[in-house]
């Protein structure tokens, strides 16, 4: 396999410095992997971090990627920074997803694996001949990032402002026309929106945004909420409007799908605008369809 150059491999916080690359070792089920550290800005080394590409049952059980931060600089959210830059390189490599998996106790990692965009899928017994249940391990949780136009990401406190000026665009906003088109969404407000819709204690609520997983520029978001007058979940996906046409509202859509149905939700509706043609053919297109409306708006459903 070629090994590619890893020099872009940097956001203007971090960057990763490639410490070795390793072959596949066929007969031990292992597949080629790249090694780095995950350093600061100025060359300070923070933690660690590797890509495997490949795919096969014993990445299933070990993941793709394996991180490490260094326990002076943890809070910061490099682990998650490392991995989106990580995503890059999996995608020179056509990976068309990832798998990263941790112990099931482990709720550091686990929480990296939702900020940087994972859907869980299993907690999985780890087989008796596996590298790790020699090492003592007996389960892993166990996480999917699927590679396509958009993946997930949630943000922190200090992104919200890509938030702000996404409902402030006005041709991102004019679908919303009927309601007043822009939404304020002014730095004041975050705090409280913040802890209702990102808290992991909250099944009520789900939001991440959508970036680009090869330069990490945010393009869009997807979230959902349990409408509690009415019994059902409500799905939204806004993508900005210099970036639509590009397969990024379906996909996220669909991520927006995987991350409902892995927490136990059957089904997904969104009322939209009557007039917003745009948007009913993104949900019709991927399976929504109309259970009532009237001139102003059509509510549509998808079963999952």
């Amino acid at each position: 396999m070629e090994f590619f150059d890893t020099n872009d491999l940097r956001d203007g916080e971090i960057f990763l410095r490639l410490r070795e690359t390793r072959e596949a070792v066929p007969e031990k089920g292992y597949v080629p992997a790249y090694h780095f550290d995950i350093c600061l800005a100025d060359g300070t080394k923070a933690g660690a971090c590797s890509l495997r590409v490949g795919h096969s049952p014993k990445l299933y059980i070990g993941g793709n990627i394996g991180y490490e931060v260094d326990a002076a600089f943890r809070g910061h959210r490099y682990a998650a920074k490392a991995c989106r830059l990580l995503f890059r390189l999996a995608v020179k490599h056509a990976l068309g997803y990832l798998f990263i998996t941790c112990d099931p106790d482990n709720y550091a990692s686990a929480r990296t694996c939702e900020i940087a965009g994972g859907i869980y899928q299993d907690t999985a017994d780890i087989p008796e001949d596996d590298d790790l249940y020699a090492a003592g391990k007996r389960k892993v949780r166990i996480y999917r990032f699927s590679l396509g136009p958009a993946v997930f990401w949630l943000p922190g406190p200090a992104e919200l402002s890509f938030r702000q000026a996404l409902l402030a665009d006005p041709a991102t906003m004019a679908y919303n026309h009927a309601y007043g088109g822009c939404i304020a969404f002014p730095p004041e407000v975050w705090a409280d929106w913040y802890a209702r819709w990102t808290a992991r204690n909250d099944e009520n609520h789900f939001y991440r945004y959508l970036a680009d997983p090869v330069t990490g520029e945010f393009v869009g978001e997807a979230a959902y909420h349990y409408d509690e007058a009415r019994g059902i979940w409500l799905a939204d996906v806004i993508v900005a409007a210099e970036k639509r046409g590009q397969g990024c509202g379906t996909e996220g859509l669909r991520l927006l799908e995987q991350a409902a149905k892995s927490r136990g939700i059957n089904a997904l509706f969104d009322e939209i605008a009557a007039d917003n043609e745009a948007g009913l053919a993104l949900f019709r297109k991927n399976g929504y369809r109309e259970v009532s409306g009237n001139r102003e708006t059509v509510l549509l459903k998808k079963n999952l």
